[in-house]
């Protein structure tokens, strides 16, 4: 292969990734950026009492995106507030599964919010999360969390 073949197959390898990584963006802006929630942090609620909620690994941030395909205890958290204070029948198993999406999509329509089945801060502000015991709910405090 001659060097100009060879610069053309390069540039033309280069415009394709380019493409497809503005496709991805395009796809999904508002998460395309943020951390997946691989764990969970306890924070006091609105309405007081501790509540867990979703977080990144470190779990100092709460600013971040769960979706189908993920498997993590920061699932199990949105997994059992759904199931306990939402009533959605399904499993506390860490799997965010199509079960999950369905009943995150449920919730989601109710606050008529963007009922497209992937929890990120939007959905974190509207839940009432499980209050730790068992006592209730209570939502999270307004202007915790950012970007970070």
């Amino acid at each position: 292969m001659g060097k100009l073949a060879r610069l053309t197959s390069a540039m033309l390898v280069g415009v394709l990734a380019a493409q497809m990584m503005a496709a991805a963006a395009k796809a999904d802006p508002a998460t395309s950026a943020v951390a997946i929630c691989s764990y969970h942090t306890s924070v006091t609620g609105e309405l007081g009492g501790s509540i867990r909620v979703p977080a990144t690994s470190s779990g100092s941030s709460t600013y971040c995106n769960l979706r189908r395909g993920n498997f993590t205890r920061g699932v199990a958290i949105l997994q059992q507030t759904l199931r306990e204070i939402y009533d959605q029948p399904i499993a506390v198993d860490q799997d965010f599964g199509p079960a999950t999406e369905q009943a995150l999509k449920n919730v989601q329509r109710r606050f008529k919010i963007t009922a497209d089945g992937v929890y990120g801060p939007q959905t974190r502000d509207h839940l009432c999360w499980q209050t730790t015991p068992n006592e209730g709910c209570s939502w999270y405090p307004a202007g915790k969390d950012g970007p970070g």
